[in-house]
């Protein structure tokens, strides 16, 4: 609950800003597209069919069936992210990958299905702030470029400002709504008047 005075409570308000997060979403589907077939194409010559087509579940082979789908850069990111988390044993073998990496790995999936699913009420601008961390991560340890990393830390960067502003103007606040008192006994007795939160 944000308060900026006893009389001035309100809801901490949703924050919608799905066009970017969904733009970075589908902006890390080339670059990881591009990871996997590097990868998985150095493990096995039957890679599409036993690495790709072999751990998609039957609505995503559905889908590959009737658009006809014969490359891995066709597949939607949900795919892309089964794929990947599949054969992670595999592919955490053959790549220097970050121990947290399987973590951020299984964020990217809920990020993706969240955001797939988000209606027109938004999120709170934190949740969408560590959406972005998330997504920034997991585009830098699968070698996206510097272009779509920088784009995504400038929108962080943005929505940082938006979070924080409200803290700071807060803390200026409470200096003047803070009385103390000094009792007989020498000892201090802070009398808090009203408290932003």
């Amino acid at each position: 609950l944000y308060c900026e005075s006893e009389l001035n409570c309100q809801e901490p308000r949703n924050y919608s800003m799905p066009r970017t997060v969904r733009d970075a979403l589908e902006d890390v589907i080339t670059p990881l597209g591009t990871f996997l077939v590097t990868h998985l194409q150095a493990v096995n010559r039957n890679w599409w069919e036993e690495m790709v087509l072999n751990c998609l579940t039957e609505g995503q082979l559905r889908n590959i069936q009737s658009r006809k789908i014969t490359k891995i850069s066709e597949l939607d990111l949900a795919a892309l992210l089964r794929v990947f988390d599949s054969n992670w044993n595999l592919i955490s073998q053959r790549q220097e990958i970050i121990p947290e990496f399987r973590n951020i790995l299984k964020e990217m999936r809920s990020i993706r299905n969240r955001w797939s699913h988000a209606g027109a009420s938004g999120y709170p601008k934190e949740d969408i702030y560590r959406d972005l961390d998330t997504i920034n991560r997991f585009a830098k340890e699968i070698g996206a470029d510097t272009s779509l990393l920088n784009s995504i830390k400038k929108l962080m960067a943005e929505l940082l400002s938006e979070i924080s502003a409200p803290v700071e103007s807060q803390a200026v606040s409470l200096q003047s709504k803070i009385k103390i008192k000094v009792i007989e006994d020498g000892n201090y007795y802070a009398d808090i008047l009203s408290v932003a939160a």
